[in-house]
């Protein structure tokens, strides 16, 4: 009964159109149905494992300091969405699992992370080029040493510097040197430093909310999402051109089926409350992409949002002009915050006299922003904060 309620619809009436589920665009592709395989056998590997372990690990992964795309491999790896031989049998794509680097045993993520004799090679290689590096005493060695000490407490690039070494074996028919291996790392590890150190003198400004320019009134929505209960927190926050909050409020909603539900809901409800308080001219602003792409679209979709989608749509109409765009965490930190402390706790409120500490505090923040933004403008700054 909970999911028949948490399917969105639309307060006007709208003709019925056929949609793939499984993707976010409603559209059936050549790769859906694969997609959907991945999934279900995701789900068939790890019965048993809880959401809150899952959420725990990605958190961990996140937070690592190494690149994008080295995190999304080991979530696929995660996930066993990578093409090792064990999950390509399961899926009838092969016939054969023995592992292409020591043909001893059947080739699955545990034993290519950890068992294989391949692997252990590499290590005991890498271990021996540590110690030769240290009894050099040279600037560069040492340099190299600390790199490689690094690498040590780091099994990410470990298990990554191994995992190429068996892709060129498997599709090039190459087999890599382990001193080439160390010496891949070594220098992957350099470039990452380098970049570190130049990003770090650079001074790199956050972008954060700043005010507007003519009569508009901006309003900055976000939602907080529980998927276990269904739920999810607008927190809705109204600016004019000075900085000056001029409405708040943070709403609990039941049956929301998905995060980006959410956001539309809490869209929704920003376009609400400007058309309360009485604005003409009003710029929505959040920080989910999906969301704002398709507000700003005037195509209609068949995603599972739609319906909310267009709620939005129609009643922006009511403003003389309305705009919507996207902008960061940083931009949006007031209403991210009014959002959670809504939804941990579970009320609603339109006053902004019971708004708590913390959001206010958010709030303080984001109007010594706007004052820098106004003193810049009429020039009393050189630079821009």
């Amino acid at each position: 009964a909970r999911k028949v309620l948490s399917i969105p619809l639309s307060r006007h009436l709208q003709e019925d159109k056929q949609a793939w589920r499984a993707e976010a665009f409603g559209k059936y592709s050549v790769r859906s149905g694969g997609y959907k395989l991945l999934l279900i056998g995701s789900a068939e590997v790890e019965p048993n494992l809880q959401r809150s372990t899952s959420r725990q690990v990605y958190k961990k992964l996140w937070l690592i300091e190494l690149p994008e795309k080295i995190k999304i491999t080991f979530w696929r790896a995660y996930k066993k969405f990578i093409p090792i031989y064990k999950n390509l049998q399961k899926r009838r794509l092969r016939n054969t699992v023995a592992c292409p680097r020591c043909t001893h045993d059947d080739e699955s993520l545990e034993h290519a992370s950890r068992d294989c004799q391949g692997d252990f090679e590499d290590v005991k290689y890498l271990l021996a080029y540590v110690n030769v590096v240290r009894k050099l005493r040279t600037v560069d060695g040492l340099v190299i040493y600390e790199f490689l000490i690094r690498f040590m407490q780091n099994n990410y690039l470990c298990h990554l510097g191994f995992w190429g070494d068996r892709n060129k074996q498997v599709h090039e028919r190459k087999i890599r040197h382990n001193i080439e291996t160390v010496r891949f790392i070594t220098m992957y590890l350099k470039g990452l430093e380098e970049i570190k150190g130049r990003l770090s003198a650079r001074c790199v400004q956050k972008a954060r909310w700043r005010p507007l320019e003519g009569s508009f009134v901006k309003i900055n929505f976000y939602a907080s999402f529980q998927g276990q209960l269904l739920k999810s927190c607008s927190g809705l926050v109204g600016r004019d051109s000075v900085g000056q909050i001029v409405g708040m409020r943070m709403i609990l909603n039941d049956y929301v089926p998905s995060p980006f539900a959410g956001e539309a809901i809490a869209c929704l409800q920003g376009v609400q409350m400007g058309l309360d308080l009485g604005f003409h001219g009003v710029i929505l602003e959040g920080d989910s992409l999906t969301v704002v792409k398709k507000l700003q679209n005037k195509n209609k979709d068949i995603s599972e949002i739609n319906p909310i989608i267009e709620d939005v749509k129609r009643a922006s109409r009511g403003f003389v002009e309305c705009r919507f765009n996207f902008v960061g965490r940083n931009t949006n930190g007031t209403a991210h915050r009014l959002a959670k402390e809504g939804l941990v706790n579970g009320e609603t409120s339109y006053l902004m006299e019971r708004t708590p500490k913390a959001v206010w505090k958010a709030a303080e923040e984001d109007s010594r922003w706007a004052e820098l933004g106004h003193l810049h403008r009429f020039g009393f700054l050189g630079r821009d904060p």
